[in-house]
């Protein structure tokens, strides 16, 4: 019984967050934009953060958090202009972010979030602004 229990954790958690492809054109893996979230640490005061949207130069949707659905934590997308809509999580609650990135050809970007001492007054909620960091990093 101990072993199906901790099989059973061990797969909820493992299933929990979704690398997502923006790839129509079938492109080499290695030719497309990494992007990845800074890892978290449990009990952390940071805020946690995962893609809600992803939306091309067009504004088209290319890629949606949904509910039922795992969460994204990585993506991997053709090089373009991309406006990418955070999910900011904290103790307090969570905000969105967002921010417009260009992404390029084998580059891997890690995003996370921060917050503000700013209030956000949503209905009789009052929450802190948050705001997306995004950058270029080597792996």
């Amino acid at each position: 019984m101990k072993i199906f229990i901790s099989v059973f954790l061990v797969l909820l958690l493992a299933g929990c967050q979704a690398t997502r492809f923006h790839n129509p054109e079938g492109i080499a893996q290695n030719q497309l934009a990494y992007i990845f979230k800074q890892p978290h640490k449990p009990f952390s005061s940071k805020p946690s953060a995962f893609i809600n949207a992803v939306f091309d130069a067009n504004g088209s949707l290319v890629m949606q958090f949904k509910p039922m659905q795992n969460a994204i934590k990585e993506a991997y997308l053709k090089p373009g202009e991309y406006k990418f809509i955070l999910q900011c999580n904290y103790g307090g609650g969570a905000t969105d972010a967002e921010i417009i990135a260009v992404v390029e050809v084998g580059k891997s970007y890690r995003y996370s979030c921060g917050i503000t001492p700013e209030k956000v007054y949503i209905g009789a909620r009052i929450l802190h602004k948050s705001y997306t960091i995004f950058e270029e990093v080597e792996i």
